[in-house]
């Protein structure tokens, strides 16, 4: 099930940790082992993520301010991931807004 809505705020060319968490339809923790990931975020240059750490149902992904530096305005992001079998679920969908 995708997420949306998952918007929020960040200043152009600061770090970040963006943190995603993972549960089922009933609140259990979803491991996230075993998957890989793609976060796209869709600026005029596309900014993609495909790595960063993975702790149970928790995906941790760094965003470097030279990321972002000038950066401006509301861009949509998604987070993808793929199971081993390659089957790919949209976990979220959202808007972030740079300042």
């Amino acid at each position: 099930m995708t997420i949306n809505n998952q918007d929020f705020t960040l200043n152009n060319g600061d770090d970040y940790t963006i943190i995603f968490r993972n549960f089922d339809q009933n609140g259990n923790k979803l491991s996230l082992a075993n998957y890989t990931f793609e976060w796209i975020i869709n600026t005029p240059t596309p900014i993609y993520k495909t790595s960063g750490n993975i702790n149970l149902n928790e995906l941790n992904i760094a965003l470097n301010g030279s990321d972002t530096q000038g950066v401006n305005g509301a861009y949509t992001h998604s987070l993808v991931v793929y199971d081993f079998t390659n089957k790919k679920y949209t976990l979220s969908k959202g808007t972030i807004t740079f300042i």
